[in-house]
Formats: structure tokens, sequence, C-alpha cells
């Protein structure tokens, strides 16, 4: 790689520092740390986890830019907003363009972005699919210079953020040139002259990457350059380059060119017109062999599966075998679909043949469980499967008719499991029946009502996109006993709309009106009673299984500085106090006006806290205005919103204005849209909504692939994600997405499950044994916790950064005691609903409620513990000093917090495991005694290492696991997330 034609930048030990272009982009240049020169490592960690993200220079004979590459690795799955990241700054021009070009190889690599800019705006997450562990692959990336992404030195930086999972990976030869081409001083010449250097490793792909350097020219600027390739087979290529650099005779402009190189194999030749030429080898492709080989694949796994079909016919009635039976020959269709297609492009050809590389091992081990199965000779379960009809709801979660594999039918709890979002659920749902999938989300938008204005009243419904969309799939899903989550998508707001009231923008993807404008009240009061009376009068309206009023939430953009959001506040402060003379009395301020009061801001903690209590009414309050509004029109059908409730206790999002127990009280189902990399969000994000209200939880979102993902998942990870969620009080997972992406399609539907055979099974696997235990898991849910954590909006506004980390760190440490956990609100505090609790456990909450700790106070008065980690109860919601009147017990680390715990509530069933070295890599045991004297522990390892476990059964009584109804001997070995539902008798 010519590396001389950029001029580079240094980045000094003290931090990233001003210069021009990328220096040390062959990483020769290393440090005593064996980190590379001239680059910044940083790894960042969040309130969930810390990052363990390494990086480190090594040798490599065959690196591309000599002998010298950086290697990383990332053994976890992503967790949010934990990352590691390898940086320059470099100084281009703003409004020109320019490529960056780098190698890589490695295996197993996800989620690896290119992320450049000051503001971020540009994420590029790079194909690393198919990346090969012995040869590097050459990645090019186009970029122009957006001025707003220079920061105020004129800097530009250019960011590898590993993000996603991580075997291990090599990055080699990064530059960075102006795809106008970079002008040097040279000698005169009489006639125009060529020197082609070809990029290394360019010879192994499918593309023409070199550097030309051309000489003896006088051009102006953005004149074009022609290419012509002609191949062995004397077919000719034409190819510009455009928009090139003014040049003058006596300098050199050397020009990067990435061309498509879709030709055969020998000698060909590339020519410049009138400028000269040179001859090359094309190396055979790999490509055309590869899709050989897969359709090879493809027809054995065919052929295997009709032999298997004859033992299959044996067990018609088996709805765990009917998974495999339907899910093989699928899958093998939609790969024979890809690899029969006529490719346009290389980079298509390779996107096809990537999902085949994934797929098809897939396909072969679903043929070898299937047969497995099928020669074992075990019984397998029997099954429960919903019947179209009514959904009543009891104790908080769902109960319907169900159907078992002799055909008898009873009422009972039912979880629901399937997937969204778009076109193919829908045209899929015959298939969702066949493999246990109960429910589905679609979504309508006021863009699909309101095309245009209308032409009597500003709003007039056209109704073509609800009949032909969501009245037929609420058809389709009644006649394929399939429940819809039907999503009101309030931010597809047309365009028309916007830039009819620029009043009304709020600036935000999914809120883009602003929530508390009159016009937008307005709108969204029309859309609901031209969409929901349509579904109120719909014959097919007993599919709905609940309407979800909006799509991930959130009143970032409400801020005090911007003047409608300030009046809003003026109108909540009088509303509530009266005046600010009144807030002052109940704040112990000392404001003259409102002006003084807002311009305080955040600085004042009496406030900072009345902003963020607002902006958490304001979003609360208008899904209440929205559910009151369906209601009327729709009255039985239970309602939820999309809440994204990993931010609640997200360090970074104070602003979206999100409160949990403020959406509970208009919900008939705590919603959500919930799931990551680990075992966290989806843990304590759904206790936390159970406990906050005893009701079930609909994630309709359910993010257990990262988008984009374009490795292997595991299908343990799968499993786990529902059955897991289930068991802490959910009754509804809706798998993000079921898409059947094409090339070029949507980048956030790729690498999604609907290619991923084994992923699919797994997925279906947890609902037929969620109903098949529903009893069981409604019963664990019911069990009221005895320890709980303080769950404090006042914290979360005042003390936020080592609250949550504090909140994380102790669920982390208590989700491996035995005891279920829960959460007790300051609301629930000030009301003393302690429930069963014996003990409350107070992570860093620096700041409460006064009626809450009043609360605290009489519930140690009646006996209970405050169990305190970190400094708390300094303050109140104001900022005040607090006064503490009651005994706490401290426990600041992991070890006293688990004993004092285990002091407080003895267990019925002792159940150990080895302390993990990694405190994400818990065994997480919760054990509950059910009313009849059934003990049920629910267990997971999630250690990548299986763990070796005690159980210490009392005497006289026997355990079986009920998912795999093999009996539980008193020490065994787990398995990485194989969850263990076990009853003790």
């Amino acid at each position: 790689m010519n590396k001389l034609c950029l001029t580079l930048f240094l980045l000094g030990s003290a931090g990233l520092c001003n210069a021009e272009l990328i220096r040390n982009g062959s990483f020769e240049a290393v440090g005593p740390d064996k980190l590379p020169q001239h680059w910044l490592f940083t790894a960042k960690g969040s309130e969930r986890a810390q990052p363990n993200i390494t990086l480190t220079t090594v040798s490599d004979a065959g690196a591309p830019a000599g002998g010298t590459v950086v290697r990383f690795t990332h053994p976890s799955a992503g967790v949010n907003d934990v990352y590691g990241s390898l940086t320059q700054l470099v100084r281009p021009e703003a409004g020109r363009r320019y490529r960056l070009n780098f190698y890589m190889k490695g295996k197993n690599i996800n989620q690896l972005l290119l992320i450049v800019g000051a503001r971020w705006a540009e994420r590029w997450v790079v194909p690393t699919a198919g990346l090969s562990e012995t040869g590097w692959k050459l990645f090019s990336h186009e970029i122009t210079i957006d001025p707003q992404d220079l920061d105020p030195n004129g800097d530009y930086q250019i960011r590898f953020n590993i993000e996603g999972y991580a075997e291990w990976g090599m990055l080699d030869g990064v530059s960075f040139v102006p795809t106008g081409g970079s002008v040097a001083p040279g000698r005169r010449s009489a006639a125009p002259q060529l020197e082609i250097r070809p990029l290394p490793a360019a010879g192994d792909s499918d593309l023409f990457a070199a550097d030309l350097i051309l000489s003896g020219l006088d051009r102006e600027a953005g004149w074009t350059l022609p290419v012509e390739i002609t191949d062995a087979a004397g077919k000719l290529y034409r190819y510009e380059l455009k928009e090139l650099n003014a040049v003058r005779n006596g300098e050199t402009l050397t020009v990067n060119a990435i061309l498509p190189l879709e030709i055969a194999a020998g000698e060909y030749a590339v020519k410049l017109p009138g400028i000269g030429s040179a001859k090359f080898t094309r190396q055979p492709s790999r490509a055309p062999r590869e899709i050989a080989e897969q359709k090879e694949r493809l027809a054995r796994a065919r052929a295997r599966f009709a032999a298997l079909e004859p033992e299959l016919a044996k067990y018609p009635r088996s709805r765990y075998l009917a998974v495999y039976a339907n899910v093989i020959p699928q899958q093998i269709e939609l790969q024979e679909k890809d690899l029969n297609r006529r490719f346009g492009s290389a980079p298509e050809r390779d996107y096809y043949l990537n999902r085949g590389r994934i797929a098809i091992p897939e396909i072969e081990t679903a043929l070898d469980d299937l047969a497995a199965l099928l020669r074992s000779g075990k019984p397998l379960p029997g099954s429960w499967k919903l019947a179209s009809g009514e959904v009543e709801y009891r104790d908080g979660f769902p109960v319907a008719e169900m159907i078992d594999e002799q055909g008898n039918r009873q009422r009972r709890y039912v979880m629901f499991g399937g997937y969204g979002h778009f076109e193919q659920a829908i045209r899929d749902m015959p298939l969702f029946d066949r493999i246990g999938g109960n429910v589905v989300q679609f979504e309508i938008g006021p863009w699909s009502v309101y095309p245009q204005p209308g032409r009597q009243r500003e709003l007039e419904p056209d109704f073509t996109y609800y009949h032909d969309y969501i009245e037929a799939g609420l058809k389709r899903a009644q006649e394929n006993n399939q429940k819809v989550a039907l999503l009101l998508a309030t931010h597809y707001v047309p365009e028309w709309f916007k830039k009819a009231h620029p009043e009304t923008d709020a600036g935000h993807l999914f809120v883009p009106l602003d929530i508390l404008h009159p016009a937008t009240r307005s709108f969204h009061r029309q859309f609901i009673r031209d969409i929901v009376g349509k579904l109120a009068k719909s014959p097919y309206r007993g599919a709905l299984h609940s309407i979800v009023l909006s799509n991930e939430p959130t009143y970032g953009q409400c801020t005090l500085d911007r003047s409608f959001s300030r009046a809003e506040f003026e109108k909540h402060l009088k509303r509530r106090y009266g005046s600010v003379a009144g807030f002052n009395r109940a704040a112990g301020t000392r404001f003259g006006d409102f002006r003084e009061l807002a311009d305080a801001g955040y600085g004042s903690p009496a406030v900072k806290h009345e902003f963020i209590r607002f902006k958490r009414e304001a979003l609360a309050g208008w899904h209440s205005f929205m559910a009151s509004e369906v209601r009327r029109l729709l009255p039985g059908v239970p309602l939820q919103a999309k809440l994204m409730i990993h931010q609640v206790y997200a360090e970074r999002e104070l602003e979206m204005g999100l409160d949990p127990e403020r959406f509970a009280a208009f919900s008939d189902l705590n919603g959500n849209d919930n799931g990551d990399g680990t075992w966290l969000d989806p843990s304590l994000g759904t206790a936390l909504q159970y406990s906050l209200k005893p009701v079930s939880v609909a994630n309709t979102e359910n993010h257990y692939i990262s988008d984009g993902s374009q490795i292997p998942v595991e299908p343990q990870s799968i499993y786990t994600s529902l059955f897991q969620q289930y068991m802490h009080g959910a009754s509804a997972l809706v798998g993000w997405v079921w898409a059947d992406n094409a090339f070029n399609g949507a980048p956030w539907l790729d690498g999604c499950i609907q290619r991923r055979p084994l992923d699919i099974i797994a997925h279906s696997r947890a609902i037929l044994d969620a109903n098949r235990l529903s009893a069981e898991i409604v019963a664990f849910n019911r069990v009221p916790p005895e320890a709980a954590l303080i769950y404090s909006p006042t914290s979360l506004t005042l003390n936020r950064n080592r609250h949550t980390k504090a909140v994380y760190d102790a669920w982390r440490t208590l989700s491996a005691t035995g005891r279920k956990l829960g959460f007790i609100s300051e609301k629930q505090l000030a009301a003393r609903k302690f429930g069963k609790l014996r003990v409350i456990v107070a992570p860093e909450v620096r700041n409460l409620k006064r009626d809450a700790l009043a609360g605290l106070h009489e519930f140690v008065r009646r006996g209970g513990t405050v169990l305190t980690a970190g400094e708390n109860f300094h303050g109140d919601e104001f900022g005040r000093p607090a006064e503490v009147k009651f005994r706490t017990v401290p426990a600041n680390s992991r070890e006293t917090l688990r004993a004092e715990l285990a002091r407080r509530i003895p267990l019925p069933v002792e159940v150990s495991a080895p302390a993990p070295a990694d405190s994400l890599d818990i065994v997480q045991v919760r054990t509950v005694t059910l009313p009849d004297g059934r003990i049920l522990v629910n267990l997971v390892n999630f250690d990548r290492s299986a763990r070796r476990v005690k159980l210490d059964v009392p005497g006289g009584r026997s355990a079986v696991d009920l998912i795999s109804s093999e009996p539980v001997p008193r020490e065994f070995s787990l398995a990485w997330k194989t969850p263990m539902l076990i009853e003790i008798r």
C-alpha cells in the first residue's frame, strides 16, 4: 500500500492531538506497552459491566503492510455501551471525499464498527462475514467530510470500535486517501506516464485494487479518467474515475482505485487510454466452487431429510418433532433460492454465500439432532397449543383455551412467543403455527393512513393500507391460531404534516412531534379514532393480543434550553406548586422568579429533580391520554407501550423521561423492548416491571441477536433469552426480527433469526417448554420476593452514575444467592406496601423522597432489615439533608452483602456453585416455596465453562428437572446457558 501519499498526524501518549493525516497505518512502530504508536486504544465500561477487550501488536509473516499487525479479542457477548476503540485523528478538507482502506482477518468477529467524525454520525458495520483465519481481506469505505464532523481544531476521528463478540481479529494496512487523488512534486515529461502499484493481497479478491501513479499530465480539477480492463477471454470492461484533482506536468497524481473485478481467470490488461497500460494475472475465484459446494451440501441435506421422513411419520402428533419437520425443509428451500439467483455483483454473491455459511452447517446439525431424537427411543414430552379464541387474565397472566397433542382442550395459562415485525412475519404465520409460535407483531402508523393532506379537512383517512395489511393480517392470524400485538406506530408521521406544523417538531426518530403540543394531541387523537374505530368493527378483532401504544418512546428532546419546553415546565410548576414561591416552600429554595429558577438548571438539585419529574410525567401523561382514547373505542383489549426498559438504569439516559411505574399506571401489561448480549437487562428489567405492578411483561421486541450479526449465534442463547424472561414474569415475547432480507436491504435486518435454523428450533423449544410448564412458571412468579432493591427515581436523577453502577452490581451479586429478588419503589415505600419483604437493599441511594424514607423507618420498626451498599440517604428529592432515624446494616462488599442476606433469609434448599472469575458469568439461582410445599429452583449458568453445582435436597425428598423430565442428582455439571427448573417434592 502506498503510504507515502499520506501526510499523517501524531498521537502522543497524553491523548489525541493535532496533526494532518494517518501515521503508522502499518502498525510497525510499537511502544513499550505493545500498542501501536500514534494510535489510542481505550476500553469503555458502563454501569452494567467492565470491558474485557484485549488489543496488542503481534508479528504476522503474511501481513499486507509489514510484519506487525494489531490483534484483538473480545470473549464476551456485546453489552450495551461497553466497547474497545482504536482511534486516530486526521485533518482532512471539509467537503472532500476520501477512501479509508484497511485489511482484516480473524474468526467469529461480530459488531466491529468503523466510526468517523466528531458526531459519530456515520457508523459502518464492517462486513466481517466470511473472514478467513489465514488470508487477509481488503475493506474499503468512502466518506465525504461533513464540516460538522470536524472538531474545533479541524480534526476528524477515525475509530475502530470493537462492540460485539470477537474470538480474534487482526487489522493492518490502514490508509486514508482522497478519492480525487494525491498530488506531489514530480518530474516533467514529454508524454503521460503511468505506474500501477497493486495493493497487497488484492490478487486474491474480486477487486482491482491499486494505486495509479500518473505524471506528465495537465488537467483541471474535476476531470474524469477512463479505465479499460480486458480479461483473458477478450471481454472489455469500462470504468470511470471521476472528480479527480487538478494536476500539472511536473507533478504526480496518485489515485487509489478500487474497482470490481468479476472477470475470467488468467492474464488481463489494464489500460488508461492515452496514458498507458499494464498486465496482471487474475487468480481463479473461490466463489464458484463454494456455490457448487453449498448446493451439493443442500442436496445431501434434502436427501437425508427424505430418509428420515418415514420415521417422523411414526410421531404425527409430536409438536417437538414437528419443529424439525417444518424448519429443516423450509431452510433448505430458502438457501437453494439464494444460490439459484442471478448475482449482479461479487458483493451480492458474497452476501448470499455468507447466509449459507451460517445456515447450511446449522441445517446439517439439525438433521443430526433429529436423527438422534428418533434413534433415542426416549418418550418425547407432550405440548399445548393455543386455539384461536378469547384470552382472559388471571393474577396478571393470560389464560386461554389450549389443545394438547391428543386433541384435548383445556383453559390454562398460556405463554405467548413468536416473531415480528413486518410483512414476512404475516406471510409466515402458517409456519409459526406449526412450530409452536402463537403471537406476532406488526404495525400501522399515521403515514399509512394520511399519505397526503385531506381535501375537506386536514386529516382524511385512506384505509387502503389498513385493509390490505392490517385487516388481512388479523384474518390470517385468526386462521392460524396467532394473536397480534398491534403496534400503533405513532412515530410514523407523514412529512407533509411535519412541514405544515413546524411548531410541533421535536426532532426525534420515535417521538418526532412534541408530545405536549396541542396539535400533536389532536393529530394522535384523530389517528386513534380512525384506526381503532376500524379495529372495533373488525370481524377479526378477536385476534388482537394487545394494542401497543408507542415504539421506544423517550422525551430527551425536552430541555431547559428549548423555549417550548421551558414554557411547559413553567405551566407544570404553576399546576403543582401554584407559584415559584410555592416551589420555594416545598423545596427549600429562594428563587425570585421562574426565569431565575430555570436559569439555575441542573446546578440546583431541586430544579433538576423537578424538571426530570416534569419530563417523566409528560411522557407517561401522553401515553395515558392515548390509552384513554383507545379504551373508549376498544374496551377489553389489553394496552401496553414498548418501553426501552434497559434505559431506566442506563447511566447516560437520564434525559429520556422514563419511569416504568408511571407507565404501569395506564398499562394492562408491562410492555417493553428488551434484550442484549447479557442476561442482566432481561433479568433485572423484567423483574423491575413485575415488581412495580404484578401483571405479566410483554417484550414485543426481544433483541436476542445483534442487528447485522454476521456470525453464528448459539441456540442456547436464544432458548435462555426466552425461557428466563418467562421465569422473571414475562408472558409474551416477540422476537426481533423475522425478515427475509436482501442484498442492500435494511442493514438492521441482516443476520436475523429467519435464516438461522438452530436458533429457530431453540426459539420454538422454549415456547413449547414454557407452555408445557406454564402453571409452574406462573406459580414461581407469583411467590412474592423476600428481598428487594429500592427503585428510586430520585437517586436516578440526582445520583445517577454511582446509583446505576451499584444497582447492577447488587443485582449480579445477589442473583447467585438462591433468593428471588424484586424491587420496591419509593411510592410503594411511602404507601407501606412492603409485601413479604424481609430485607431491602439500598445500593448508593444517596437521595430518597422524604415520604419513602419515612416508609423505610416503618419497615425497620416492623422488623425488616435495610442493607446499605455504599453511601445512602444523605438527602431528599430536592437535595436537602435527610435525617435517618432507623438502623441500617452496612454491606459494602459483595461478600458481606451475600452473607448478610443469607443470615436473614434462609433457603429451603441450598444450591452452591464456584464463584466466577467475571461477575457477569454467574450461575443464577432463584428458589421459591409454593403454597403446596413444593420447592422450585430456577438456575442457569452464564459462564461458558460448565460449572459443578451441588444441590442439598432435604432428606426424604426428590428433585426433577421439569424441562428435561430427568432426575437431578445432588451434584451435577451445569452447561452454559442450559436453564433448569427443578421441582423438589
